[in-house]
C-alpha cells in the first residue's frame, strides 16, 4: 500500500495485530522527514497515533514536530496517512529528498528468480 506521496505503508490489519511502523525520507542536509504510526490502547479504548519528527535521531531521542490521534479503524488509518502526507508536503517546501535507485530496477521482487 502507498500514500499519496509514495510512502510504503502497511494495511490496517498490521496495526490491529500489534504492529508499529515508521519510515523516513532523507534530504542532502540530512534533516530527514520521519514518521511513526501505531495503535495505542488506553482505558478509554484505542486509537491510531501518527507522529512526525525531523533529523537523524530516533523517535525517542527527537522532538516531535507534529502528532495526531485518529480512530482505530481503516478510516482512521487513512486519515493518519493523509496527515503524514500533509506534513511531508510542508517539509518539501524547504527540503529536496534524495532519490535512491536500486541496482535491480523498480522490481519489488528483486530476489525472485
Amino acid at each position: 500500500m502507498k500514500t499519496r506521496n509514495n510512502f510504503d505503508v502497511p494495511v490496517f490489519e498490521y496495526y490491529d495485530n500489534g504492529g508499529k511502523y515508521s519510515g523516513n525520507r532523507r534530504d542532502e542536509k540530512k534533516d530527514d522527514f520521519n514518521y511513526k504510526t501505531e495503535i495505542v490502547k488506553t482505558d478509554d479504548g484505542k486509537y491510531i497515533t501518527a507522529d512526525v519528527w525531523y533529523g537523524l535521531l530516533s523517535y525517542d531521542c527527537s522532538e516531535k514536530i507534529a502528532g495526531e490521534q485518529f480512530s482505530a479503524d481503516k478510516d482512521g488509518l487513512s486519515k493518519a496517512y493523509e496527515f503524514i502526507d500533509s506534513c511531508y508536503d510542508k517539509w518539501l517546501q524547504n527540503h529536496e529528498p534524495i532519490i535512491y535507485v536500486s541496482e535491480y530496477g523498480d522490481d519489488d521482487d528483486e530476489f525472485d528468480e
